[in-house]
């Protein structure tokens, strides 16, 4: 935002935080704040917010992917396949997990330029869903 709205964003969320009634609004709050301090360039409290939506509910895919999302547009590519593996592990259904599976294979032949990371994903995906 300009003109200072992110840090105004930033200190309501922060006050909304501390009057969350349960885990479910702290989450919502908490990816509020976090895209507000990422509008405000302070990627590491961004990374800070995300990872505490994370210690209290590990498998929350939203929180998840916005922080796969961050570790990508900051070219942490080995950051970013830990987050696609946190992914999988907590992926819903098969489908889900396949495609995260492909997405990490992608991600790490296209540009970690890791063969046989690219490739281990790719058979897991396989592995999954033999005729997709």
């Amino acid at each position: 935002m300009e003109d200072g709205r992110s840090a105004v964003a930033v200190r309501l969320l922060d006050r909304a935080l501390g009057e969350a009634p349960h885990a479910q609004a702290r989450s919502d709050v908490r990816l509020e704040l976090a895209e507000a301090h990422e509008r405000e360039g302070n990627v590491a409290a961004a990374t800070a917010v995300l990872g505490a939506i994370l210690a209290e509910t590990p498998g929350h895919a939203i929180a998840r992917e916005q922080l796969l999302a961050l570790h990508l547009r900051q070219g942490d590519f080995p950051r970013a396949v830990a987050d696609l593996q946190a992914l999988a592990a907590s992926a819903p259904d098969d489908t889900t997990r396949m495609a995260v599976e492909l997405r990490m294979g992608k991600l790490a032949r296209d540009h970690m330029g890791d063969g046989p990371l690219a490739l281990s994903a790719f058979v897991r995906a396989l592995e999954i869903d033999p005729l997709g």
